[in-house]
């Protein structure tokens, strides 16, 4: 899930120990929630591996017990990406770009923001 209105990535708990990823826990951060309530973090993943649409961007990822959500992509990657919406068309489509700057991808996105299909539309930047 993408979400503009968070500072942070997050991923549950459940999803990293899954994953066998590693969680660096020598991490000291509160942050508070819209409600205000102190938000507990139980550590830091880096350099995860998050691909889109065959686009692969790397990004940092605070770990929770369980959210809304197993991932949630917030401002650090959507700065990092860059990521445009556009809805100009009537449709909901997304645009971002990988690590490097080189590929653009768009994705129309139905209602259900978690169901995306790619378009043919990939683009190489000059």
């Amino acid at each position: 899930m993408v979400d503009i209105g968070a500072e942070v990535n997050l991923l549950s708990r459940s999803l990293v120990e899954k994953a066998g990823l590693t969680i660096l826990t020598e991490v000291l951060v509160v942050l508070r929630g819209v409600i205000r309530e102190p938000f507990e973090f139980y550590g830091l993943c880096e350099s995860i591996e998050v691909n889109i649409g065959n686009l692969v961007n790397r990004s940092y990822f605070f770990v929770v017990e369980q959210g809304n959500h197993q991932a949630l992509l917030g401002m650090p990657f959507i700065r990092k990406v860059e990521l445009i919406f556009d809805y100009s068309n009537g449709s909901y489509i997304v645009e971002f770009k990988n690590e490097k700057r080189t590929k653009i991808r768009r994705v129309r996105v139905r209602k259900s923001v978690e169901v995306a299909r790619v378009l043919d539309s990939d683009s190489e930047n000059e």
